[in-house]
């Protein structure tokens, strides 16, 4: 009969009408998810910009260290050498007037030599270990700021991707409202043609 036909219709489009709420639910709450990893992906990307901001300072104090550290050691060497200039000086004055102890002076002189050459050396190698710290840290914190601008373009991308993926939910989820809608009305027209009937 015109009214089990309808009846059948009725009980197809709440079943159909169901499903799609249920689709709608279930984009709703991965539209929600995807929200909170959003949110969580721009947290990851302050953050990296932050720890990126500090290996920048860190680098600008290094080398800022090195040329305290080249600085104080020219002025080390210059001060060593004014005196040594100073003593030899002062030695080959006292040689002139003091044959007698030219042999002491000599010995005294060659003795300061000596030092002179020792430090010297020692400060070429204190120099060159300084510079193989300093290049070894600039490289260690070049190589991390390369990763870090790396991570952030990734998250960059994949907030990206996200945003698209939750726009085509969206998208879907006014598809399958409009489709409801569509439901309703036929099944309004439906009972509308059964009651007339």
């Amino acid at each position: 009969t015109i009214s089990a036909q309808s009846r059948q219709k009725e009980i197809g489009h709440e079943q159909e009408r169901s499903q799609f709420e249920a689709r709608i639910d279930d984009l709703e709450r991965r539209l929600g998810a995807r929200d909170q990893d959003c949110e969580t992906m721009r947290e990851d990307k302050f953050k990296l910009l932050g720890d990126l901001e500090g290996l920048q300072h860190r680098l600008k104090a290094a080398e800022q260290a090195k040329e305290t550290a080249e600085r104080k050691s020219a002025k080390e060497a210059a001060a060593l050498q004014q005196k040594h200039d100073f003593k030899e000086k002062e030695l080959a004055q006292r040689l002139e007037g003091r044959g007698e102890a030219h042999r002491q002076t000599s010995q005294e002189l060659r003795h300061l030599l000596s030092a002179q050459q020792r430090i010297g050396s020692k400060w070429r190698e204190e120099s060159r270990a300084l510079a193989s710290k300093f290049e070894k840290t600039v490289s260690e914190m070049k190589a991390e700021i390369a990763r870090h601008r790396r991570r952030s373009e990734e998250l960059v991308y994949e907030l990206n991707a996200v945003k698209g993926e939750k726009e085509e939910y969206h998208r879907r989820a006014v598809e399958l409202s409009n489709a409801q809608t569509k439901l309703k009305r036929i099944n309004a027209e439906a009972e509308g043609r059964a009651l007339a009937a």
